[in-house]
């Protein structure tokens, strides 16, 4: 492999990697109907894989594994670059052993400016079961987790949901 052959195969790599982020990114823009930013990355995406498509027909098999990385890599970047936006809500239902426990919890939920529903149900052999329903911004998720690390709570039973849509305070917090 000559110079420009190598140059040209990085070269490749390396937009392919945005090219492949920018996919990643748009289709998750595209599943939370994001709107007019969906349209300007799909122009940056489809001129830059215009350009990938050029650039391998000169280079032979060195492109196509330069492309294959591009594809990777740039998958893993989009997923990173998409955690660390974290668009949305979750609707999470945290379940306690104790009355005591999902009180306590709710009193440090509300504490950190998050509002939380306490429930009682009853499960078999006529056990109470005791849960707390918060909704909380996916960018927040960490502090969800330093509250329930806070409270000691260990291996926690969590049932989380992705919210479609919201309106109210909470539509203002994310």
């Amino acid at each position: 492999m000559n110079k420009l052959t190598l140059i040209n195969c990085l070269l490749l790599l390396f937009l392919n990697t945005i090219n492949s982020c920018l996919g990643t990114i748009r289709t998750i823009f595209v599943a939370k109907k994001a709107g007019k930013i969906t349209y300007l990355i799909t122009f940056i995406d489809a001129s830059m894989y215009a350009i990938v498509l050029k650039s391998m027909s000169s280079e032979g098999y060195y492109a196509v594994l330069a492309y294959v990385l591009g594809k990777v890599f740039g998958a893993m970047l989009g997923d990173y670059i998409e955690n660390k936006i974290a668009i949305g809500i979750n609707d999470i239902t945290l379940y306690v052993n104790t009355e005591e426990k999902m009180l306590e919890l709710q009193e440090k939920f509300l504490k950190e400016g998050y509002s939380s529903t306490a429930n009682i149900g009853l499960i078999h052999d006529d056990k109470n079961r005791y849960s707390l329903n918060i909704q909380i911004a996916r960018k927040d998720m960490s502090r969800f987790y330093r509250i329930i690390d806070k409270a000691g709570i260990e291996e926690p039973t969590m049932l989380i949901k992705e919210v479609k849509g919201v309106t109210g305070k909470i539509a203002e917090r994310v």
